[in-house]
């Protein structure tokens, strides 16, 4: 089953913003990619998570993280966006 993906706009990259995406795409294709990973204090996460999981049993911290990142890309749609054919596509 294919999905198409939702365009909502489409804009023209200045030749700086067009260089920039391709070097970045061509570092992508051609370097090593790394991962990095860190420690993180939870104790207040897990703690909203039990609040809210007396009101929704069907909490999780999936949940609460995909829901904090779908308001991030709701205020920030660059981040979730493609450059493509020299065009920024989001």
């Amino acid at each position: 089953m294919s999905r198409e993906p939702k365009v909502k706009s489409q804009k023209k990259l200045n030749p700086t913003r067009r260089f920039i995406g391709a070097r970045m795409a061509e570092s992508l294709n051609t370097m090593p990619q790394c991962s990095a990973t860190f420690e993180l204090e939870t104790d207040a996460l897990l703690a909203l998570k039990d609040e809210l999981k007396a009101q929704e049993p069907s909490v999780t911290i999936t949940s609460m993280l995909l829901r904090l990142v779908a308001d991030v890309l709701r205020e920030y749609p660059i981040v979730n966006s493609a450059v493509i054919d020299g065009q920024l596509i989001q």
